[in-house]
């Protein structure tokens, strides 16, 4: 089983915070069952994406876990003007060991026509996208039918099992269901736990 969004990476953004609690993470995933994590440090306002940081500690990572649990390297992409300029400049750049695959984030405000133009240019860069937490979104939980235009435009999207119970608001309450209703309806390309 492939993990593709974990915050591996110590001490570059808000997942873990050291050596030790990486590889307490990673001995948490091998006892789940997953073979391989894809590294996703955020790429936003609040945490700069250090790139030789993170791959020194990355390979860092690879080393102590070799034989144990394989490790890709990638990026939680925010959907910010400075980030897409370099994405676009910089094919690649962020994506899943560099083929091309993207996890990116939106903000809470940015969706809209403006979102599906950047969508369009990262697209058009050559990088195929994962929407990550869709479940958080407002605008989504108000209009769930955001996800199936995204899928229409090219894109895949995550879902966390056991939405909408971990949500500050109960949206889907009534539903009967546990379970997040894009997931009911085949809207969904990847889950998440």
């Amino acid at each position: 089983m492939i993990d593709i969004h974990q915050h591996l990476v110590y001490g570059v953004d808000d997942g873990s915070p050291d050596l030790e609690t990486s590889l307490a993470m990673a001995e948490e995933a091998e006892r789940d069952g997953i073979t391989h994590v894809v590294c996703t440090p955020h790429s936003d306002d609040k945490y700069c994406y250090p790139r030789e940081i993170i791959q020194e500690r990355w390979n860092e990572l690879r080393e102590l876990l070799r034989g144990k649990l394989e490790l890709s390297l990638a990026c939680d992409f925010h959907m910010s003007i400075d980030n897409i300029l370099e994405a676009i400049e910089r094919p690649g750049s962020y994506s899943v060991n560099g083929n091309g695959y993207l996890l990116i984030e939106f903000s809470n405000n940015m969706i809209g026509p403006a979102l599906f133009d950047a969508v369009f240019r990262l697209q058009s860069a050559g990088y195929k996208l994962i929407v990550t937490h869709p479940e958080r979104y407002p605008a989504v939980h108000q209009r769930p039918e955001l996800i199936a235009e995204w899928i229409k435009r090219g894109c895949c999207t995550d879902a966390v099992d056991g939405s909408p119970s971990n949500w500050p608001t109960r949206c889907w309450s009534g539903t009967g269901s546990i379970f997040w209703p894009p997931m009911r309806t085949g809207w969904t390309g990847v889950r998440r736990t």
